[in-house]
């Protein structure tokens, strides 16, 4: 089953969050049966014994406490028939659940037929650009996910790639942080830039030097003219993480740079944790956006990430480096 709270939100409707515009509601919540079950005969049988007005109605309102409608569900459905026949249904696909998230930020993390449904949505004159309530954003999504091909989508139909999230993060922080040298490389010869920093003072190049002791990525990112000696909001320059995440390939490359040897003592390792501020906010969780139904995708991020130990539909639950 797709959703493990689809009981849940039949439940819900009757119960009264969708009250006095849907003459049927117990027809109405079968819709989400239909797309809980991945089910399109049922849907379009269901759809064909109800006014139409009253589905417009009914696939735009909530259905559960995070404020998400069918139309959420059905963008992270596995057939992409059920997202298009009720999109038939929606002039303005825009709708925000309780974090702000769309129907297009579902689909983003959907699986394999995500271009088709977000090419659907795109015809519906999505907002390309919108933000959750975090400031996350499609683009960023896309290069958590390593989906170059996402990208190009979106930026292909006017999504701006020097957005940064609601932390000042760029999308080159996003794909350092993920060590994925081969987006870092298209971002940059997108003219993203290189001195930006996040609410922390991170640099990218701060990002690249984490526990990875990912010395092609950090060398890769000074050749294209990253600051070695950037400082961040603690007054820590790169070599400073590397050296606290014992990244030993990256340090030994950062002391090559004049001064940056004697930045770092070996008797103030132990400081450097209070130093460098580490109880800071980081990095987001798996989930591409927060209120995502619950999936089995693994971390994969590989610098200065929040681990994630479980996904939950309501809270990140999450132990920081």
């Amino acid at each position: 089953m797709l959703f493990k709270r689809a009981r849940e939100l039949v439940s819900d409707v009757y119960h009264g969050l969708i009250q006095g515009t849907v003459r049927d509601i117990a027809k109405c919540s079968k819709i989400i049966k239909a797309i809980d079950d991945n089910n399109i005969d049922d849907l379009r049988t269901i759809l064909t014994q109800l006014n139409h007005k009253d589905v417009e109605d009914y696939i735009r309102r909530p259905v559960d406490s995070m404020k998400r409608t069918p139309i959420h569900f059905a963008a992270w459905a596995e057939n992409t028939e059920i997202l298009e026949i009720l999109l038939d249904y929606v002039n303005e696909p825009d709708i925000e659940d309780k974090t702000g998230a769309t129907p297009m930020m579902f689909v983003v993390g959907s699986g394999n037929d995500c271009l088709k449904k977000m090419t659907m949505l795109i015809n519906k004159h999505v907002n390309i650009n919108k933000k959750d309530k975090s400031g996350w954003t499609l683009l960023h999504a896309a290069v958590q996910l390593k989906r170059r091909d996402i990208l190009e989508l979106l930026l292909a139909n006017g999504a701006n790639i020097h957005m940064t999230d609601g932390d000042s993060r760029s999308l080159l922080h996003i794909a350092c942080d993920n060590g994925d040298i081969a987006l870092v490389k298209y971002l940059l010869e997108k003219g993203v830039s290189l001195r930006g920093k996040d609410k922390n003072g991170w640099t990218p190049l701060h990002i690249a030097c984490g526990p990875a002791d990912d010395y092609e990525l950090v060398h890769y990112l000074i050749q294209k003219g990253a600051d070695p000696y950037a400082r961040d909001a603690n007054e820590c320059t790169p070599i400073h993480l590397a050296t606290q995440f014992n990244a030993k390939k990256v340090v030994h490359y950062l002391k090559t740079f004049n001064d940056l040897d004697s930045d770092i003592d070996d008797d103030d390792d132990d400081d450097l944790s209070s130093d460098l501020g580490m109880a800071n906010d980081t990095y987001e969780s798996d989930n591409v956006f927060e209120s995502e139904p619950p999936s089995s995708r693994i971390s994969q991020k590989s610098n200065i990430s929040i681990r994630m130990v479980e996904l939950s539909l309501n809270k990140e639950q999450v132990v920081k480096l």
